[in-house]
């Protein structure tokens, strides 16, 4: 949480008289399993750049199921790929592979 949102949190719920100090106490302690990042949301040239292929592969991959497309942050229609997903199909084996009939698939 950035200091000047915590900073608004706790001065709307000390005003809040309907807020025990407990409460207060509790929503505004660190949680782990909230405070983890979200995952970076990286845009279709970025992707295609990590694997050394083209944009228009990494079309293809999210048709064939490879890779799942997620908005990029503050856009309407942008779209991009979970860096968390591009860094599992690196570590993998390098990106993905074209096996038997043309299917494409992870790199084991």
């Amino acid at each position: 949480m950035q200091p000047h949102t915590r900073a608004a949190l706790e001065a709307i719920l000390k005003s809040d008289s309907t807020v025990t100090p407990e409460e207060r106490k509790r929503l505004l302690a660190p949680d782990d399993k909230r405070a983890a990042a979200p995952d970076r949301v990286i845009s279709r040239t970025e992707a295609a750049k990590r694997f050394g292929r083209s944009p228009r592969s990494m079309d293809n991959w999210v048709k064939r199921g490879v890779l799942k497309k997620w908005l990029l942050p503050g856009s309407s229609r942008a779209t991009g790929f979970r860096e968390s997903e591009i860094v599992a199909l690196l570590q993998a084996g390098g990106g993905v592979t074209t096996g038997a009939g043309g299917q494409t698939q992870a790199a084991a």
